[in-house]
């Protein structure tokens, strides 16, 4: 649904924060923090997405930095 509405309006602010939520949801967070930043683009000062985008980042860097360790 998100990515035939991406498709409709590439500036649909919804559709990529949407996303977003939803890839994450199924643990695929590099796409999820793509969808992210296209929707910061669109709307640079939504607090949400800003939100999601850097609790997303540092997630990734725990989970890398605790695979540094042997910590999986």
């Amino acid at each position: 649904y998100f990515r035939r509405a991406i498709a409709i309006e590439p500036a649909y602010f919804d559709a990529h924060y949407n996303l977003g939520r939803s890839l994450l949801r199924l643990q695929q967070t590099d796409e999820a923090i793509i969808e992210f930043r296209k929707a910061l683009e669109i709307d640079p000062s939504n607090a949400q997405a800003l939100r999601k985008l850097s609790d997303t980042l540092l997630e990734q860097a725990r989970k890398i930095e605790s695979r540094g360790n042997g910590n999986q």
